[in-house]
């Protein structure tokens, strides 16, 4: 699943714009974020110098296909036509809006990730989303969902390491990534 979150601090001419940006992209789900510890410090650090921005959640955990590039590229094309640097319109593709509160399920174990979801899938609360196995197929840890939610995406890599935590940074020991879906 692709989407393009949008950091929501500030003035709103700077709001306006980051979401004009976002229209252009060919995905399904734009995400405005208001919470600031969700938005990177370099988007932040962009927006404390008056310079409006997105970030564009399209890869598959840095194995991108065709269509990924093309969605990239075509963006691209889109913010630079949007922001009157290429002649043309932009292209404003239909899209909704993801509203709810991020959460993201890690292991404090080290193993092999057996997931159970993809990306996209709506989960209900309990619903199971994988297992944590040792190297030997043993069961170490199993994982549900802690409410409703939308898999934004998971760890596709197999091997966790909950040990190594490089400046305090989680991605070795995650999981799932979801965002809880507002009734």
């Amino acid at each position: 699943m692709s989407w393009v979150p949008v950091p929501m601090r500030g003035a709103n001419e700077l709001s306006s714009p980051s979401l004009e940006l976002a229209r252009g992209f060919d995905v399904e789900y734009v995400e405005p974020r208001y919470d600031l510890e969700s938005i990177p410090a370099f988007c932040v650090a962009l927006l404390n110098a008056g310079i409006a921005n997105i970030w564009v959640e399209c890869g598959k955990n840095g194995v991108p296909t065709e269509a990924d590039t093309a969605t990239h590229f075509d963006g691209y094309i889109a913010a630079l036509r949007t922001m009157k640097m290429l002649r043309g319109h932009p292209a404003q593709p239909r899209q909704k809006l993801l509203k709810g509160t991020r959460s993201q399920i890690n292991s404090d174990k080290s193993g092999a990730w057996h997931p159970a979801v993809k990306e996209g899938d709506i989960v209900e609360k309990g619903q199971y989303l994988g297992k944590l196995t040792d190297y030997f197929g043993n069961t170490l840890e199993e994982f549900e969902s802690p409410s409703r939610a939308i898999v934004l995406y998971y760890w596709s890599n197999p091997a966790i390491n909950a040990d190594r935590t490089p400046r305090d940074y989680n991605w070795h020991n995650g999981l799932v990534s979801l965002l809880d879906l507002e009734d």
